[in-house]
């Protein structure tokens, strides 16, 4: 009809697919974590293998779909220092810890969005932003047995 706005959205998921999506991506985040424990590499070698081989799939997808390569910018290349960053602290709590440890941390990253949105943006805390951070620190030292620095499991999550 004429006049009668947009066609809302409809997304091409199903309840079903969207079910299947969602655990597969789930799944494949532990068997990151996994692979990640049974290597016996550091760290930086499994980012940078991790790196190269998502590299050379993106640049045969570009060019595959003769699709426009990007061009650097300064915003990317930190927005990439700090995704390198974030998959060594994953892997580094996964060496120093465990797997479940590793996972529990990386599930925490809303809390440090949370953080640098406040920081960056200079909003101020509301009560509701404190709460949510306080619980989310509790639950995740209620997952070790110990809290001392002593205790592996501590560097884990403090990676």
């Amino acid at each position: 009809m004429i006049g009668s706005g947009p066609m809302p959205y409809r997304s091409p998921l199903t309840h079903a697919t969207s079910l299947v999506s969602l655990h597969a991506a789930v799944a494949l985040f532990g068997f990151a974590g996994l692979f990640g424990k049974w290597l016996d590499w550091d760290p930086v070698t499994i980012v940078l293998g991790r790196t190269v081989v998502a590299a050379v799939a993106l640049g045969l997808w570009l060019w595959v779909r003769r699709a426009p390569v990007l061009r650097p910018t300064v915003s990317l290349a930190v927005s990439g220092a700090i995704l390198a960053l974030h998959w060594y602290a994953f892997f580094a709590a996964i060496a120093a810890s465990s797997v479940t440890l590793g996972l529990l941390g990386f599930a925490s990253f809303p809390l440090f969005v949370l953080v640098l949105e406040r920081r960056h943006r200079r909003r101020p805390w509301r009560t509701v932003d404190l709460a949510t951070a306080a619980l989310v620190v509790a639950g995740l030292a209620l997952t070790v047995r110990e809290l001392s620095w002593a205790n592996p499991d501590v560097h884990g999550l403090a990676w």
